[in-house]
């Protein structure tokens, strides 16, 4: 990134290949209404972008990240495409895994003897049923006291308020 060469997530990312797999889903993407939505959010994004100006008649309280003034690079942003959002999503979800090589490395541990697995299993509890067995702080009792308890699911309860949480919604224009 920055035209800083030899950064290990920047070779690692581009070993991964973000911007072919983006192509790849892009090229492949049949929803119309999926396909929308990424035009949509690119518009958004291009439309922010050009609506920032440090100077002049045109000068806007809205600023660009930090790091695009630190690298003098604020004018050479080239405009988004649908592509840029899939390998952005792609970006999200590998940080939201970077963990597997732990959760791997313990598992090898784990694999080598029971001493071993014991030993892991104390250090690192962390697996599904470590958090199966997590409890909220909150149990029936404080929320029936707090006037929050429902016999209804979540999801029972959100469809029932859904016109009610469209009717909030800011209008917006998705063309």
């Amino acid at each position: 990134m920055f035209g800083v060469k030899g950064l290990p997530i920047d070779k690692y990312i581009r070993t991964i290949g973000f911007k072919r797999l983006a192509a790849q889903t892009w090229s492949l993407m049949r929803d119309e209404r999926q396909i929308k939505i990424f035009e949509s959010y690119t518009k958004g994004v291009n439309d922010y972008i050009a609506s920032v100006s440090l100077t002049g008649d045109d000068a806007s309280a809205r600023l660009l990240p930090l790091e695009f003034y630190i690298f003098g690079i604020q004018d050479k942003i080239r405009p988004w495409e649908p592509t840029d959002v899939i390998s952005l999503i792609n970006l999200i979800n590998l940080s939201l895994t970077w963990d597997w090589t732990q959760d791997f490395t313990r598992e090898v541990i784990k694999s080598q003897s029971e001493e071993m697995r014991i030993l892991a299993e104390e250090l690192i509890p962390y697996n599904a049923n470590f958090f199966y067995n997590l409890v909220s702080v909150l149990d029936d009792s404080d929320l029936k006291r707090m006037g929050k308890w429902s016999e209804k699911t979540l999801s029972e309860r959100y469809f029932e308020n859904l016109e009610k949480l469209r009717a909030a919604e800011p209008k917006r224009d998705a063309t």
